[in-house]
């Protein structure tokens, strides 16, 4: 299965996408902005998962020029399409752990595509899985069941899908960055005489059966229009920046972005504790394991020191013992009153 790791600008044209896209599907789906904006982003990091992977392997994605586009109360048509206009849609989980594609019963039924696709999210959100692809019809033998929110959906076994490598033979090959791999790689040994026998006898695939549930579709371009390009870099554009730092498009109640980038395009996560505030980078060479961005020190929430403790305790120590005949004269007469109550129970005792 093969993994994909997410840059900088895919986290960021996620999130932006997420808080854009969020208010108009939240009062469709009547789901609270935060979780909504959540579940956006997930399933964005998907597409930008499955597209990456497409380009690692010279494979022209198609059907996305609307990938950033929002559209109000309602998704988009699909996410991509296979050069004989067949649709694919991408599921991403956001738990490394998930062994189902799933599907929500109404747009299975009323937004049918082709083929689906599964994603899973890798548990620091900085990278994916593909874990593979089914079929229409191998979903809907699944059958649906009743899920934790009480909704329906078709449910898949991961374990049971095809290698995405299948269905990557169905997107047009790149000749231009092909020509260009040619030309670096000129010098380098001829190492296809192998993989061109073992292909001579290819395995059947289910994507060459004849699938009648779904109308003919219609062939897309070759090529990704120009708007699709223009749409992602001015996303770019309007990236946040927080104390001379690129961050994150969402932000706390108090403001402060959820995570920076480092000048390395490294991702600080945000951490609080006692009220100081840093923004740190996994880093197994530090003492801690986490090497800080940036830090914070937020007025009026400054812990206590040691110091400051340590002087409190003497002086309830020293009024203690200042007090001492008083304190026992006290405790003399609690005694005094708590007498006949002890000596009768002690008394009535067996």
């Amino acid at each position: 299965m093969p993994d994909v790791k997410f840059t900088p600008e895919d986290l960021s044209l996620a999130e932006c996408f997420a808080v854009k896209a969020a208010p108009f599907m939240s009062q469709s789906v009547c789901i609270e902005l935060q979780e909504q904006e959540r579940r956006i982003k997930v399933g964005k990091l998907g597409e930008i998962a499955f597209k990456r992977h497409l380009e690692k392997n010279n494979r022209i994605p198609l059907g996305c020029d609307d990938m950033w586009e929002v559209f109000k109360g309602k998704g988009d048509e699909t996410d991509f399409k296979a050069k004989d206009g067949k649709k694919i849609d991408i599921k991403t989980a956001s738990s490394h752990l998930n062994k189902w594609l799933r599907v929500p019963a109404t747009q299975f039924e009323n937004q049918p595509k082709h083929y689906y696709v599964s994603v899973r999210l890798h548990p620091d959100k900085k990278g994916a899985t593909l874990d593979g692809y089914a079929t229409r019809d191998e979903v809907q033998q699944s059958g649906k069941k009743i899920q934790k929110d009480g909704k329906e959906a078709y449910q898949h076994k991961c374990q049971n899908l095809h290698p995405i490598s299948e269905l990557l033979k169905r997107f047009p090959l790149d000749e231009d960055h092909i020509a260009t791999l040619d030309q670096t790689n000129a010098t380098a040994p001829d190492t296809t005489q192998e993989t061109k026998a073992q292909s001579k006898h290819p395995m059947p695939s289910p994507l060459d059966q004849k699938d009648d549930s779904m109308p003919a579709p219609s062939s897309p371009p070759l090529k990704p229009t120009v708007d699709h390009v223009h749409a992602e870099t001015a996303l770019l554009e309007q990236w946040p920046t927080f104390s001379g730092y690129k961050c994150s498009w969402t932000r706390d109640s108090n403001g402060f972005p959820n995570f920076i980038f480092t000048a390395e395009e490294e991702i600080a996560e945000k951490r609080e504790k006692n009220g100081d505030l840093w923004w740190s980078v996994k880093d197994d060479t530090a003492l801690t394991g986490y090497r800080k961005v940036l830090e914070i020190k937020i007025l009026g929430r400054r812990r206590p020191s040691h110091k400051r403790i340590t002087t409190l305790v003497w002086i309830l120590i020293a009024l203690t013992v200042i007090n001492l005949p008083s304190t026992l004269n006290t405790l003399r007469q609690y005694i005094a009153l708590l007498s006949p109550w002890l000596s009768s129970t002690l008394h009535n005792l067996p």
